[in-house]
């Protein structure tokens, strides 16, 4: 028999199937993660444990460490911004002041579906090494964004807002503060202007002031929710 000895061009390795975390799709049905039919945006905190390079392989050991402590509520807050709508008259602006809420919507989702998932541990004894960034929590985001997201879809926000009066009180006009526990119903705000990016990946929410912003300023407060499509 004639031998060939031609040398491969390629060296063929096995890797961990963690290395890619898009799932792939079949026509008779695909594998994909459990999730939830609802998702709100409130004021839960979210607990979840793992180790000191961040891996889920032992809850009986990570238990004796501190736990991660996910706060939707401090997430929004550093996820958002508040303004004063400069399309208005310097009229409406003493009066009935506009208002312009720009909240990264993307960046609170990813974080509260990342949160979950570590707290269900559905990677658990996937080691970073087993990913192809050498991290398991990069890994779950990629999952999350190659996945999840296109998943779900928003469908509602809910602001509170809280009036407070200026007078003799030592608070200062337009010194608006985000504060969780007015979110009441009594404190809900129904009219509101809300705008989607192209990529649904941040929203601008634009209202209106209904106390004369000379004599009170507010607390406000915001809930965001999604269903699953």
């Amino acid at each position: 028999m004639k031998r060939n000895y031609i040398s491969p061009e390629y060296k063929y390795t096995n890797v961990d199937g963690t290395f890619n975390m898009t799932e792939q799709r079949a026509i008779f049905g695909s594998k994909m993660m459990e999730i939830d039919d609802e998702i709100l945006l409130d004021n839960r905190d979210i607990v979840y444990y793992h180790n000191v390079i961040n891996e889920q392989l032992d809850l009986t050991q990570e238990r004796l460490l501190s736990p991660v402590i996910y706060s939707i509520t401090q997430d929004k807050k550093s996820s958002h911004s508040i303004s004063i709508d400069n399309s208005q008259s310097d009229f409406e602006k003493q009066k009935n002041t506009k208002w312009v809420l720009e909240i990264n919507t993307r960046d609170i989702l990813v974080n509260y579906i990342f949160s979950k998932i570590k707290e269900s541990r559905a990677f658990e004894n996937v080691k970073n090494s087993s990913t192809s960034s050498n991290s398991i929590d990069i890994a779950i985001r990629k999952y999350i964004e190659f996945n999840l997201l296109s998943r779900y879809k928003y469908t509602e926000i809910t602001l509170y807002v809280k009036y407070n009066s200026l007078r003799g009180s030592g608070f200062y006009r337009y010194e608006n503060k985000w504060n969780q526990n007015i979110a009441q119903v009594a404190n809900k705000h129904s009219k509101l202007q809300v705008d989607l990016n192209f990529d649904k990946s941040k929203m601008t929410v634009r209202f209106t002031q209904e106390k004369v912003a000379t004599d009170y300023n507010f607390d406000y407060y915001f809930d965001i929710k999604y269903v699953k499509i």
